[in-house]
């Protein structure tokens, strides 16, 4: 079927390409999903895992560390044990500076007792530490409590005499730790004072003798524990656990459920959390893939991700782990591509919209370079009138061949400019030749010319009789020397349009050269009433063509003098720049130039004949041409900074290998001539 219209194609190709490139995506980012989901759930799992593995163990090695440096203390006899008040003064230092450990105690074999915690239903407004100290005494022991603020000020004291049932040798840490040689902790057990779980550590201390004095350790609760686990997610919805060596629930969301605020420990079974009874499943079985990421469904029938791992203790395995719904690690993925297929349907539209616009567009603008294309070619009419209407491949083949055609022509009218600009430098070559040519050959009449006329003038071989014939022969002379700089302007620029300059450096004053030249312009300058004035105190020296540089200084001179008004200043200043290199500038009170015709100015034979005044100054349009190219012949920077009405200054700024240690009296070592392009 011959289509004829472009609009069916685009549209056609845009649905087809939109559709095509999203379900690629998505099949491509499916399996990329379904390869990588499994290690993004471990690695998210293991780090709460591990993180809640590391916070618990260090609340147990916090224990073991007080439960040893006491005992060490009171054996060394550094801490004496006999005193209750010290005793308790240096459990109070300790738990100020253990804010994890909740309590602090020692117990002897005869029932005395000395405890310090921060949990106690007696702590209310500005106590902070509940003491209790229990001596032996005749008939019994003697107890006391004490409430402290946070300087260890007593806020309160209690005497409770023998009435205190309390006995330390029957709580669940002496006895274990008496009958062993290292530190014992406890399982989680309710604390006596505050009724809350915690886990204790002790450690027996012996006399001097080796005989037994008593048990000292410490207690951390768990609720600080069941604060930093139950804080943890993962996931949206996920949540972390912490179970005990019997497989009750140390932290867990569901504890939080009850009027206890969650710290009493629960058993699995209260909790009902199959994620939990899988953990202990495996754990009973000693199965060593406890460390991988199980997947166990949940009572609401939802699967779950679960990953525990172990905790080694004397006591036995804690187990620490991580439960987080499916849908939170992985629902992420059905949004996005219900909305990459939302987006994809949108583009798809927007696109061929787009499309539609876009050949509406180009088809009127290739109709317009057809006929543009024809009407260069002079075939064809004028560009058509802009129609709604699509175009066909009909007429895009015949806009091509109307631009084929076009630039062929193109072509071939470049090959013809190609060589009338081959005739145009040859005629140029031609002239210069013929210029040079020339030059040499007006020199000698001219020197005749001049020589004759200055003889007559200054009456040589006799007086000449009238004295209009002398004023003659000077306006002769005048103008001789006139022609004779002229002609040497053109053998100078025919020389560098030639490439045939040679310069002869030599270690040059540049001081005394700008003097020279300043002789030569000062009676023409002092005739149009222009102060000159010459700033070369410092005047460095330059490796540098003597004799060219002189022309380039006196041809700056001699335009800034021409075409600065009478009662104007000429200043001709000598510099070094901070890199050491030679600087020469001129500046005038002129006319100024146009900045916009700067490079029109530095070629040959151009004025700026705009300016009544410097039609009046005369010149052949020579100078700036001849002082452009030798300062590229010696390397050098010309800058010309000018506005028409605010005068010139024209810089010169040599390199800064071409800078010379002045000579005395100006003499200086020639070098051989080199050949400057």
């Amino acid at each position: 079927m011959r289509i004829k219209s472009l609009r069916l194609l685009i549209v056609g190709s845009l649905l087809v390409i939109h559709i095509a490139s999203t379900a690629i995506f998505l099949a491509v980012a499916w399996e990329l999903a379904q390869a990588d989901q499994r290690s993004f759930a471990d690695s998210s799992m293991q780090g709460t895992v591990d993180n809640v593995a590391d916070h618990s163990q260090a609340f147990i090695g916090r224990l073991s560390r007080v439960a040893l440096l006491s005992r060490n203390l009171a054996e060394a006899t550094i801490l004496r044990t006999e005193d209750f008040d010290v005793l308790e003064r240096y459990f109070l230092e300790i738990l100020e500076i253990n804010p994890e450990i909740t309590g602090i105690y020692f117990g002897t074999v005869r029932g005395a007792f000395v405890f310090v915690t921060r949990e106690a239903p007696e702590l209310e407004g500005e106590a902070v530490y509940f003491s209790r100290l229990m001596r032996e005494a005749p008939g019994g022991r003697s107890s006391q409590t004490r409430l402290r603020d946070a300087g260890f000020d007593i806020i309160r004291q209690r005497d409770l005499g023998l009435s205190d049932p309390y006995d330390p040798r029957e709580r669940p840490w002496f006895a274990p730790a008496m009958a062993g040689q290292g530190v014992f902790w406890t399982e989680p057990y309710p604390f006596y004072t505050s009724q809350q779980p915690g886990i204790s550590s002790g450690i027996r201390v012996d006399r001097a003798d080796g005989s037994p004095l008593g048990v000292v350790g410490a207690d951390v609760s768990l609720a600080s524990l069941q604060a930093f686990v139950g804080g943890l997610t993962v996931g949206k919805t996920g949540y972390a656990f912490l179970l005990d060596p019997k497989g009750r629930a140390i932290s867990h969301p569901a504890m939080t459920l009850d009027g206890d605020g969650g710290r009493r420990l629960r058993d699995l079974a209260e909790l009902d959390d199959p994620a939990l009874e899988t953990v202990v499943e495996r754990l009973a079985a000693e199965d060593a893939g406890i460390g991988d990421v199980l997947e166990v469904e949940g009572p609401d029938g939802e699967s779950r991700l679960v990953l525990a791992q172990r905790i080694r203790s004397e006591q036995g395995d804690w187990i620490v782990g991580a439960a987080v719904p499916a849908s939170d690690l992985f629902g992420w993925f059905g949004e996005l591509t219900r909305s990459i297929v939302l987006l994809a349907l949108g583009l798809t539209l927007f696109w061929c919209l787009a499309g539609m616009l876009l050949w509406r567009l180009v088809d009127r603008r290739f109709a317009t370079l057809r006929a543009l294309a024809n009407q260069y070619l002079k075939r064809g009419p004028p560009p058509p009138e802009r129609s709604g209407r699509f175009g066909t491949f009909s007429e895009l083949e015949e806009t091509e061949a109307a631009i084929e055609a076009a630039l062929a022509e193109l072509d071939r009218q470049r090959a013809h400019n190609l060589g009338l600009l081959q005739e145009a430098r040859r005629a140029n070559h031609a002239k210069t030749l013929f210029l040079a040519s020339m030059s040499h050959e007006l020199r000698t009449p001219l020197n005749s010319i001049g020589g004759f006329a200055e003889l007559i003038a200054e009456e040589q071989f006799g007086p000449v009789g009238q004295p209009r014939y002398r004023e003659y022969a000077g306006l002769i002379l005048r103008s001789n020397r006139r022609m004779l700089e002229l002609v040497q302007q053109l053998l100078d620029l025919s020389a560098y349009e030639l490439d045939q300059v040679q310069l002869t450096l030599e270690t040059t004053d540049l001081g005394a050269l700008v003097d020279e030249c300043i002789a030569e312009v000062a009676a023409e300058a002092e005739r149009k009433g222009l102060a000159l004035t010459v700033d070369a105190q410092a005047g460095p020296a330059a490796w540098v063509d003597r004799v060219k540089l002189r022309i380039l200084v006196s041809n700056l001179l001699r335009n800034a003098i021409s075409y600065t008004p009478a009662g104007g200043q000429v200043e001709v200043a000598l510099r070094r720049t901070p890199e050491g290199a030679p600087q020469l500038q001129v500046t005038d009170t002129g006319i100024g130039m146009d900045p916009a015709k700067l490079d029109q100015l530095r070629e040959p034979f151009t004025r700026n004949s705009d300016d009544p005044f410097v039609a009046e100054a005369g010149g052949s349009g020579l100078g700036l041409a001849i002082v452009d190219r030798i300062a590229a012949s010696h390397g050098a920077d010309l800058v010309i900074e000018t506005a028409l009405g605010a005068g010139t200054r024209v810089i010169l700024t040599f390199p800064p290998d071409r800078a010379a240690p002045r000579t005395e009296a100006g003499e200086a070592g020639k070098e051989e001539a080199i050949t400057s392009l």
